[in-house]
């Protein structure tokens, strides 16, 4: 979102390229009227900031594998027991 414009971008893994939606949704609030190549200088700034966020995303994503374990103390864990969290 910028400003009352909404992006979408919808990928597809079994399909080459993305599928693009921009909407104002002043305007259009049931976004029907796709804008994606009426408004291309907003469409570009969306999509940069959408890209941002995907290789943000992965690059945490990397950081917390499944095999990453916390450790917590013992008063941690009776602290998580008096609230119900675990047995």
């Amino acid at each position: 979102m910028k400003g009352n414009y909404k992006y979408i971008r919808g990928y597809y893994r079994d399909k080459p390229g993305n599928e693009e939606f921009l909407f104002n949704l002043t305007d259009d609030p049931l976004e029907k009227n796709n804008l994606i190549l009426a408004l291309p200088e907003i469409s570009a700034d969306l999509s940069k900031i959408m890209d941002n966020y995907i290789t943000y995303s992965d690059s945490a994503r990397s950081l917390l594998k499944e095999d990453t374990k916390t450790e917590i103390s013992d008063e941690q864990k009776n602290r998580l027991k008096a609230i119900g969290y675990v047995q």
